[in-house]
Formats: structure tokens, C-alpha cells, sequence
């Protein structure tokens, strides 16, 4: 039987960005591809091309200047995207632009689909008033920010807020296509990664506001809710478990079958692994902190203790594992982050979250108090460990903002312990070569137009 190949970019084309410049790269096997150059020369907008053109935002690809995307996987098929220009009035000659997905076979066999340009849902300007309070209209379709004093058009108010607005059918994307880009999963994480918005809901509408929260605060808030759902799933599990142990415990006393453990040192082994595992668990908030070390003393243990001892290391093992996935991602998040700060400690507690102390844990720092480079580093491996899949197609945007030189000299090697336990590929764009630290060999040198 023949290895099954793995579904994946190895290569993109962008003709006509900005109506002036075209690029090509491909993606590199070692999971990192870090595209370099310049300000002003569309590296973030190649990549926010990218994760419109897979999460099926149509209205976002319209609004970036370009002529054809190609994207070239493994398999040896091709995804085409093609914006094209019409005439839609001959006496004023204006202009519409119409997206296609061509999907290209190696087989020959090619696939079109051809959507239809619009808004999913044209909005009024009083559902938007009324959805939306912390907007002040100052124009026919124009609106203030009143926190931020920006000024929106339509689109801008439909592009930030959308998300806030009652949902309206998505595009009928063929089944197809459908499938690329369930293969293909994309996720970006953007430049401004420090401020997190939210709408705060009131029972009187016109007292909804939009909440600003620090990116740190956010996403300390939001692992407390991961870590309380994780630990009310394993609470259930656990007891399941511990309800059934007297009945296998004498199931396997008549099976008499031969001991998974049977001598002194196996069962010594492995309960020293169970205690290097409960502290890793106790150092990222999952269990309660141990206190002492358990000295264990066995000797002459019959048959039955044996058994005994070995269902109960089993069982223990399999509750345990129920946290391996998120003990590994805090660890390391702890590990990455804590090797950077100086004078300052992230501990993560499970029901506050992430905690900073300061001067050997004399003292306690709210975590939106660090410096911009410290929640930089923090929000960004945050969103890289636990905002992303397995097997995702991760974009990241600048990851040198704020940081001193000496971390972005250690940023790719970081990216590749998280890559490891991850297994995701990175597309990065950066104009600082502090963040390639030699790795030229994953670089991509974009020219000028």
C-alpha cells in the first residue's frame, strides 16, 4: 500500500498586486517561510490575501488591487483566483469586478465558481445606530468613533463590526471548493495583536457599548474559561472512573492475567513518573500544588497488592493523560515566555489566569502593566499555542513589534519549539533581519516592483 500524500501550499503566485508589482515563493519544507522586505512593499497585504482567498471573505478580496492569485499544492493542482474587470456602463464607463475560483486538476479537469459580488446584508442606518451605540454618524454613511475618534465609512463599519450584527446566509460555495478549503485551514494573527474589542450586551439596547480590554487581560480571562471547562470535563471523567474501579479490580483479580506490573522497581518507576507528572500539571494551575514529596517504601508485595497497585497506576495514567494536550501548550508557553522576562515570573493560576510577580515573587504585577515588548511576547505565543489547529496554515504579521533585539534573535527558534507540538506551518512577513537571525535559507527577498 502506498504512502497517502498530505494535502498542501507548496507554492503561491501573486500577479498584479497594487496594479504594479507581481511575487512568487514557495513554501519552505521546514515549516517556516519568512517573506522580507522594505515597508510599503505588500507583505501584509499578501498575507491578508491569503486568508481571505481560504476563509471565503469576498467582499475583503474585492478591496485589495490585484489581477491573479495562483496557489499550487502537492498533489500538482492548482487553485486559480482571477479578478477580473467589466464595463457595466458604456456612457459614464464605470467599472464592476467580478472574483473566479478555478480549480485545475492534474487529471486536466478544471472547476469554476463564480460568485456574486455584494454585501451579505445591507444594513440601515438605524439597525446600525441601534446595534452599534459607540458609533456617532457625522455624514450620509459616515460614523465617529467615540472612544477612538476614528472616522468610518459603510464598509469599514460592515468589515470591524459585522461580527456584531445579525448574521446572514453565507455564499453557496460548491462542494469542491468546499473541500480545499477544509483541507486548507488558514488562520492570521495581525500586527495589532495589544487591544482586543468586545461589545458589551444591556438589556436597554442603547446602553450597549463596545468594551476595550488589553489583549493580555483578554486572553488571561479567556484561558480561566478554557482551564474551568477542561477541569469540569475531567471532574466527570474522573468520577466515571473511580465509580468502576472496585468492579475492575475484581475482574481482574478472577482473570488472574499476567501483571502489565510486577516487581518492586516497575511499580516504584511508575509512581515516580506519576509524581513528575502531577507537578507539571500543579505548575500550569490544573491540579493543586504538591506540597511534599512522596517517599515511597515497597517491599514484598504479593500478588494481589501488585495488581492492586497496577490498576491503580493505570487509571491514574489515563486521568492524567485527559490534560496532556493543554499541560504540554502551558508549559511550553510558560518555558518561551519566562526565559525572556527579567526580574519578572508568568505563572498561570487557574482561576486568574496569567499572573506576573516581580523581584523573586515579592510582589505581584497587573498583567496589562508589562511593557509593550512583554505582552507582545506574551499575547503572541498565546494566540500561536492556543488559537490555532494542528496542521493549520498560520500567517503572522511583523512578530518583531516591540521586541528587543535579542528576541527576535531567538523568535524562529521559539517558532520551532511550538511548530513541534503543533505541527503547523508559518508564512511570516518581517522587514527586521534581527528576526531572521541567519536563517536566510527561509527567507524570501521580495524585489521591487
Amino acid at each position: 500500500m502506498g504512502v497517502k500524500l498530505v494535502f498542501k501550499i507548496i507554492k503561491i503566485r501573486i500577479e498584479g498586486l497594487f496594479d504594479q508589482s507581481s511575487h512568487e515563493f514557495n513554501l519552505h519544507l521546514e515549516g517556516i517561510t519568512i517573506l522580507h522586505a522594505p515597508n510599503g512593499f505588500g507583505k501584509t497585504t499578501m498575507l491578508k490575501l491569503i486568508d481571505h482567498i481560504f476563509n471565503g471573505r469576498l467582499f475583503e478580496l474585492k478591496r485589495i488591487p490585484f489581477r491573479k492569485v495562483d496557489v499550487f499544492f502537492s498533489d500538482q493542482s492548482r487553485l486559480e483566483i482571477i479578478k477580473e474587470r467589466r464595463s457595466r456602463n458604456i456612457v459614464d464607463e464605470t467599472q464592476v469586478e467580478r472574483i473566479s475560483y478555478e480549480y485545475h486538476k492534474v487529471d486536466g479537469e478544471s472547476q469554476i465558481f463564480q460568485p456574486k459580488l455584494r454585501l451579505t446584508k445591507r444594513y440601515s442606518i438605524t439597525v446600525l445606530e441601534e446595534l452599534l451605540p459607540f458609533l456617532e454618524r457625522v455624514g450620509p454613511e459616515l460614523w465617529e468613533h467615540t472612544e477612538t475618534g476614528e472616522i468610518l465609512d459603510y464598509h469599514d463599519v460592515i468589515k470591524l463590526y459585522g461580527t456584531f450584527l445579525p448574521l446572514a446566509p453565507e455564499y453557496d460555495w460548491p462542494d469542491w471548493l468546499k473541500t480545499i478549503r477544509k483541507k486548507i485551514s488558514v488562520h492570521f494573527i495581525g500586527a495589532h495583536r495589544l487591544l482586543q474589542t468586545s461589545p458589551l450586551q444591556s438589556k436597554n439596547k442603547r446602553q450597549n457599548r463596545e468594551k476595550y480590554q488589553s489583549a493580555v487581560r483578554h486572553f488571561s480571562n479567556e484561558l480561566v474559561l478554557s482551564i474551568q471547562s477542561k477541569l469540569a470535563q475531567w471532574s466527570a471523567y474522573s468520577h466515571e472512573m473511580d465509580r468502576t474501579f472496585p468492579e475492575r479490580l475484581l475482574s481482574a483479580r478472577k482473570e488472574q492475567e499476567k501483571l502489565s506490573l510486577s516487581s518492586k522497581e516497575q511499580i516504584e518507576k511508575k509512581l515516580k513518573e506519576l509524581e513528575f507528572k502531577r507537578a507539571r500539571l500543579a505548575r500550569v494551575g490544573l491540579i493543586d500544588q504538591i506540597t511534599e514529596d512522596q517517599n515511597f517504601s515497597i517491599d514484598n508485595l504479593d500478588e494481589f497488592t501488585c495488581r492492586l497497585l497496577s490498576l491503580y497506576i493505570e487509571d491514574t495514567e489515563r486521568k492524567l493523560k485527559y490534560f496532556d494536550d493543554l499541560e504540554e501548550r502551558l508549559n511550553l508557553l510558560l518555558e518561551l515566555v519566562n526565559k525572556k522576562f527579567l526580574n519578572k515570573e508568568l505563572v498561570i493560576q487557574r482561576d486568574q489566569g496569567f499572573v506576573i510577580y516581580v523581584n523573586n515573587r515579592k510582589k505581584k504585577l497587573e498583567v496589562d502593566e508589562l511593557s509593550s515588548g512583554e505582552q507582545h511576547i506574551l499575547v503572541m505565543y498565546y494566540q500561536l499555542l492556543f488559537q490555532t489547529e494542528p496542521g493549520e496554515i498560520v500567517l503572522l504579521d511583523e512578530p518583531e513589534l516591540s521586541l528587543h533585539i535579542g528576541w527576535q534573535g531567538q523568535f524562529v527558534e521559539d517558532l520551532y519549539d511550538i511548530m513541534t507540538l503543533r505541527k503547523m506551518t508559518i508564512l511570516i512577513a518581517t522587514h527586521s533581519p534581527d528576526i531572521i537571525d541567519g536563517r536566510w535559507n527561509l527567507t524570501v527577498a521580495l524585489e521591487n516592483p
